[in-house]
């Protein structure tokens, strides 16, 4: 797990999201970037500033440490795992396909709402 002070950088944002593919087309990055480093270049961010530099490569993120877009970036750390964790701390009593729950609730015949209890390993 990385350290909970770590900020991502920016070849962070354009290795682990714009070039893996997890990359929303939210803009975020572009719209927050102060140096005019990046633009939207055919639905993605790219790295126009310097056209004969590597696509993850920022001066200003490698000179005096700016990364002011991977911090805005909503697909960087924290991810929803690692919220979930903070928030569950290892109590997760129903974990499915849709998430993590402390309770499951429905309708009973009465109309009341009910709570299942929380399921144990034997069950």
């Amino acid at each position: 797990m990385k350290d909970p002070l770590y900020h991502p950088l920016f070849k962070d944002m354009m290795n682990d999201v714009v070039d893996a593919g997890s990359c929303c087309q939210c803009g975020s990055c572009v719209l927050v970037c102060p140096h005019n480093i990046i633009e939207y270049v055919d639905g993605y961010p790219k790295q126009t500033a310097k056209k004969s530099a590597d696509f993850d490569y920022c001066g200003i993120s490698e000179g005096i440490g700016c990364d002011v877009c991977a911090s805005a970036c909503p697909r960087l750390w924290p991810r929803e795992i690692h919220l979930r964790d903070a928030e569950f701390r290892g109590s997760r009593p129903y974990e499915g396909i849709f998430g993590v729950y402390r309770n499951i609730l429905w309708p009973a015949p009465s109309g009341r709402i009910s709570r299942s209890a929380p399921r144990t390993a034997e069950s």
